[in-house]
């Protein structure tokens, strides 16, 4: 293989894909990037840790056609340090690859591609397109609430749903629960679910540029595949049964108070720094035109804050974790929120004011004196 590219556009190649590169396998291979020559003079580049997949091409004029798989972190480091200047690469038969940039000259030793694991082939299933804003929003608003490790696998993944002309996303870690959707602008005839690994919608959204573009999305029984422009994300999907997420979500309310989002966030900001000497808890007392924040602390202390809301229903007090009530109030983006209530052993729900497709429920914490 022999071939030279632009020295910016490989290293925006590399780091594409690399966070789909493992060194925590005995598998030597999986630290390797794929680098194979393709079609119409262009370098695919490749990172998979059987779980999920990157890969991207850009392009390159092509000598020789090849492929061969070199270590990622090696790679990276020294396409990062080269000079702008055109890069060429070149394989020798002992997967010796010479990498020459200027005045700059290395030598690395790669592993031979037929080693490196293929991406499982998708088929069946269903196939649509979605903008990348719709995308980045749905996983912004859910993905903080799913869970980062739990022995429950399908509390670490994202229910994503096609059914008509919608795309639902719903997370969850037993403790909160987001569920967003979006119009798909066409119609699908089946009903389709799957739980995808947050890991997988992280590196999705990651790879969305600003600017308009398309994301397509392919789903299978076992596999999903996201298309950004040249750049794909491939992931094995999680097996199990979601909880049922509906049921959890209140039917109804007899309390609810509305109040600026910027205002609730930076109070709940401010009384979290005692909070979270108290196992993050925060207490919130609503009553007509006024709401108190306040966090207490055997140890550190007590914090309050005022603020004015509008009320409906009887005055209440109820806890929530200060840390998941800001991850819910930092991907909200109305002016204000509604918090729907019962009672302060019954869930809180947060819905922007304006917006009837976003929900965030939040279990309640018990109030009793610290």
């Amino acid at each position: 293989m022999k071939l030279s590219c632009d020295r910016a556009a490989l290293l925006e190649g590399i780091h594409a894909v690399q966070k789909a590169v493992t060194s925590r396998s005995t598998l030597q291979i999986l630290g390797n990037l794929l680098l194979e020559t393709r079609e119409g003079g262009r370098l695919g580049l490749v990172a998979y840790d059987l779980e999920i997949g990157i890969e991207t091409s850009v392009p390159a004029n092509v000598e020789r056609t090849g492929a061969l798989t070199i270590p990622a972190r090696v790679l990276s480091d020294v396409v990062a340090i080269l000079p702008e200047a055109p890069v060429t690469i070149s394989v020798d038969d002992r997967h010796v690859t010479e990498i020459t940039c200027a005045r700059s000259r290395y030598e690395l030793h790669g592993l031979p591609a037929e080693e490196f694991p293929r991406l499982p082939q998708i088929e069946g299933g269903v196939s649509v397109r979605v903008s990348g804003d719709v995308m980045s929003r749905l996983i912004r608003e859910t993905r903080f609430a799913s869970s980062a490790d739990d022995p429950r696998k399908v509390l670490t993944g994202i229910l994503t749903i096609i059914q008509d002309s919608e795309l639902q996303f719903v997370a969850t870690d037993g403790y909160r629960l987001a569920w967003s959707r979006e119009g798909i602008g066409h119609e699908v005839q089946e009903r389709y679910e799957a739980i995808v690994p947050a890991r997988a919608y992280g590196e999705v959204a990651r790879l969305i540029p600003s600017g308009e573009v398309d994301v397509g999305i392919v789903l299978s029984d076992a596999q999903v595949r996201f298309t950004i422009g040249n750049t794909s994300v491939q992931s094995r999907l999680i097996e199990g049964e979601y909880p049922n997420w509906e049921r959890v979500i209140p039917a109804s309310h007899n309390k609810s108070l509305i109040i600026s989002v910027e205002d609730l966030r930076a109070a709940a900001k401010r009384v979290s720094v005692v909070a979270r000497e108290d196992g993050n808890k925060v207490v919130l007392d609503g009553s007509p035109e006024r709401l108190v924040l306040s966090a207490r602390s055997q140890v550190v202390g007590q914090a309050q804050e005022d603020l004015g809301v509008r009320f409906d229903g009887e005055p209440i007090v109820i806890g929530f974790n200060s840390r998941y009530l800001l991850q819910a109030m930092e991907v909200i983006d109305s002016e204000e929120v509604q918090l729907e209530l019962k009672e302060s052993d019954n869930p809180g729900v947060l819905k922007p004011v304006g917006r009837d497709n976003y929900v965030c429920l939040l279990m309640p914490m018990g109030v009793g004196q610290s």
